[in-house]
């Protein structure tokens, strides 16, 4: 077992890694500088539209609104809580956020060190080597083009602070459980408090967080079975690993219903995601094993779903070789305990975003933390090459860190400019029909709506059933004519009932009323823009998505305000509601009801609000006094009305 023998080494000696691991950090943030003026992409609006409304950092009632925010992910009050710093920046400078994000990475790769430094004492292997290997694989996860798209990615943020409270978590748990052989109740509290914060913390970081018990127990069964259990050890774990463990597997049981009904809005069912992961998981670790610039990015909507074991052939071999990797983990643990923990810690961290629940199917930034198990391993046994082979080690490690610090160098430059991204992924996945739209909503700042049109056909060639790009042609000639293509308009009405509703058609809409309501397109009208409302509702109806649904109606309200016809409006915000129930919704459906002096709807409505309010963890009181001050203007202009005869 490897002890203190480090503490016997000269003072410079021990220096040397400290500023090595300083270099690396570093060569890290340089790498990823030059990425900072990138855009916001994707999901940064719906998450983070609410900064919008904060005017002052310290008002805690618009913090709270922000974090009980009815778009993007809620629950994740730990991730939208650190957006909080940049709420002045938002929607201007995107560099701002990713300046936090660059720094949060960097973080992760000192507790990443620290962590595998305390796994490589305990395991007790090559005392000499320990060193080597923890800065070679903590320099090679922190550079790996791989994690690009999770540290430029805005909202990928999230991603960051989950790994990093797991991280720490499980450091503050293999110092507490060393400690524990010799100071069994100072272990004990270490171990306790760091894996109950470490999961708390991590999961209002992101769901994955949860995690971080099944990887204690990854731990206890490879790595750290050389280290003998202080006494009472199954019942520490009964209480404090099995709580989170059991609650992931009851939640699955619990919402099965609703992963299915969520499948009903995907291209594929649940049996060929699972059949499709099989291939994503395996071609992740091509990926982390051979680091590459080209084929990484945000979409990969073109990859090839699995309809059976043999349609492609490689699904049944996918799911062979997996078996086959876990069998070897199984068997290897006492002999070849890395390698037992490199397969379960890369499978282990899988398990929530690559089984059963209806997400997309394939996204880079899911690899953020299963990629330290396969990566330790790679450095741990390179260093352990016979004796007539050492002189290669450091020329392999060097020349590996070289190769993955180019191409993310190469990749972050990519990312610096909103055109370079839309080209370079455009010309990796010309059938992804994202990267298509993405391209073309990039060339529209530049206002080359040749270039816009015919990325919009591209997209139509590959899927007449793509709402988004329909609608987003009538936009693009709007824009370039300043009037209305009646021969794309009456096409896009006759063919949107039959196509599949999108949130890009929904964005596109909202667009056209603005332009409308600017009067920036001569002949697009109230009628027009609710015909073509409707016919995207019949889109969205064949396959119901409450979110998509309700956007519309929302749409629609907005068509009828700004014609003045408050009936319709309230009408519209009311099947909104009924669709996704969001306080604010309410609200407006109240507003337009009092309009018009329907004061007692307007008053149900309020209660609709309120009721909202009361559901919520965290409650803004100032937004709660709004609602109970509009309640008693509400009551007074009834009174008022009932005294002049009106109708109440």
């Amino acid at each position: 077992m490897y002890t203190s023998a480090d503490s016997r080494r000269p003072l410079k000696r021990q220096w040397v890694p400290g500023l090595l691991l300083y270099g690396i950090l570093l060569l890290t943030v340089a790498v990823y500088w030059q990425g900072i003026h990138g855009p916001f992409l994707l999901d940064d609006k719906p998450n983070l539209n609410g900064l919008a409304s904060i005017s002052d950092r310290t008002d805690w009632d618009q913090v709270v609104q922000f974090l009980e925010g009815d778009g993007g992910h809620r629950g994740r009050y730990v991730s939208r809580l650190s957006f909080i710093p940049n709420a002045l920046d938002w929607p201007a400078r995107p560099q701002r956020f990713k300046h936090i994000n660059i720094w949060l990475h960097a973080l992760n790769g000192v507790i990443l060190a620290w962590m595998l430094l305390l796994i490589l004492r305990i395991f007790g292997d090559r005392p000499a080597t320990i060193p080597t290997i923890v800065l070679s694989t903590t320099a090679l996860w922190l550079l790996h083009p791989l994690n690009v798209s999770t540290v430029l990615y805005v909202v990928q943020r999230m991603t960051e602070l989950s790994t990093l409270f797991t991280l720490a978590g499980l450091t503050g748990y293999l110092w507490g459980r060393r400690l524990a052989t010799r100071r069994m109740a100072a272990g004990y509290a270490i171990m306790s408090v760091f894996v109950t914060l470490g999961t708390i913390l991590a999961t209002l970081s992101k769901e994955n967080g949860i995690l971080l018990a099944a990887l204690v127990l990854v731990l206890e069964f490879t790595v750290l079975n050389r280290l003998p259990r202080p006494k009472h050890w199954r019942i520490w774990g009964a209480i404090f690993l099995s709580p989170p463990l059991i609650f992931l597997v009851g939640w699955h049981i619990t919402h099965f219903e609703g992963f299915l009904h969520g499948y009903s809005n995907r291209d594929f069912s649940m049996v060929e995601r699972l059949m499709t992961e099989w291939r994503v998981l395996l071609d992740y670790l091509v990926q982390i094993g051979i680091p590459s610039r080209t084929g990484t990015g945000l979409f990969h909507d073109d990859y090839r779903i699995s309809h059976g074991l043999f349609d492609p052939s490689t699904t049944i071999l996918s799911l062979v070789i997996i078996l086959g990797l876990l069998a070897i983990a199984l068997r290897a643990r006492f002999k070849h305990p890395i390698l037992s923990f490199a397969i379960l810690w890369y499978f282990s961290s899988h398990l929530l975003e690559s089984t059963l629940i209806p997400l997309e199917i394939y996204f880079e930034h899911r690899n953020y933390l299963p990629m330290i198990g396969p990566l330790l391993a790679a450095m741990y046994y390179l260093s352990g090459v016979p004796t007539r082979l050492k002189p290669i080690v450091p020329i392999s490690t060097a020349l590996l860190l070289a190769i993955v610090t180019f191409n993310t160098w190469s990749n972050t430059r990519i990312w610096a400019r909103s055109v370079s991204l839309a080209e370079t992924w455009e010309y990796e996945h010309p059938t992804s029909i994202r990267a298509l739209q993405f391209a073309a909503n990039a060339w529209i700042k530049f206002r080359r709506f040749d270039e816009v049109e015919r990325r919009l056909r591209a997209v139509l060639n590959l899927d007449k059933d793509n709402s988004g790009a329909r609608v987003q042609l009538v936009y693009v000639n709007c824009l370039k004519d300043g009037r209305l293509n009646e021969s794309l308009y009456e096409d896009a009405i006759r063919r949107l009932p039959e196509t599949r509703a999108d949130s890009a058609a929904n964005e596109t809409l909202d667009r056209l009323i603005d332009l409308s309501i600017g009067s920036r397109c001569e002949g697009l009208e109230k009628l027009q823009l609710l015909a073509l409302t409707d016919a995207l509702m019949k889109a969205a109806n064949k396959k119901p998505k409450a979110y998509t649904i309700a956007m519309l109606h929302l749409l629609s309200a907005k068509i009828y305000n700004v014609s003045g016809d408050n009936r319709n409006a309230a009408h519209a915000l009311a099947a909104s509601f009924n669709k996704r129930p969001l306080a604010r919704t309410a609200i407006l459906e109240s507003v337009s009801w009092a309009a018009i002096g329907e004061y007692t709807t307007a008053l149900a409505a309020v209660d609709k609000a309120k009721r909202i309010y009361d559901r919520k963890l965290l409650n803004s009181a100032r937004a709660v006094d709004d609602i109970n001050r509009w309640k008693e203007q509400l009551l007074e202009q009834q009174y008022n009305a009932s005294l002049n005869g009106a109708h109440p």
